[in-house]
């Protein structure tokens, strides 16, 4: 397993500005709207943590799972900011550091397509390299050619004197 690149710990950085400042808004809120939003918030903290899991192991989906969860988090902090008709700096702060995170997953969503496309490449390249033949080292077999025993050599006397009588 490679070590995780930059783009891992930017997106750590940036998941934590996010969550804690979404932490604030969803502790303003008030009765049904508070239980409401702190279960959208356990959601997103799992949500996230699997797909944090799923970019530390090298996953492609786990960058796709950040990004859709950032644009979920902004469309639901922006439905909360109209709801409560005010735009604090908790607002700004998850509208800010999600634009850049999902700026982030759609630069490592291109880079690992394009990784995936050149190994593609370079497989097929491999294929039409290899593709002579089933046996690749047939050409480097060194046929010996034995004596042949004497019965064998009465046959292959015989055969010709077999066809001809057929024949």
């Amino acid at each position: 397993m490679e070590k995780p690149s930059i783009s891992f710990f930017a997106m750590n950085f940036i998941l934590l500005f996010v969550i804690v400042s979404f932490i604030f808004i969803v502790f303003d809120l008030h009765k049904f709207e508070f239980v409401l939003e702190l279960v959208v918030l356990l959601v997103f903290i799992f949500f996230l943590a699997f797909a944090m899991f799923a970019v530390y192991n090298e996953g492609k989906w786990g960058w796709t799972m950040i990004g859709a969860a950032l644009i979920i988090l902004l469309l639901n902090t922006l439905f909360i900011s109209m709801i409560l008709g005010v735009f604090e700096t908790a607002h700004v702060t998850i509208a800010t550091f999600s634009v850049i995170g999902l700026f982030i997953a759609l630069i490592n969503l291109r880079s690992t397509v394009q990784k995936y496309h050149e190994n593609d490449i370079e497989i097929e390249e491999y294929q039409y390299a290899n593709s002579g033949s089933y046996y690749p080292y047939i050409d480097k077999i060194e046929l010996k050619e034995e004596p042949m025993h004497e019965e064998a050599q009465k046959i292959e006397t015989a055969k010709p004197e077999i066809e001809k009588v057929f024949i």
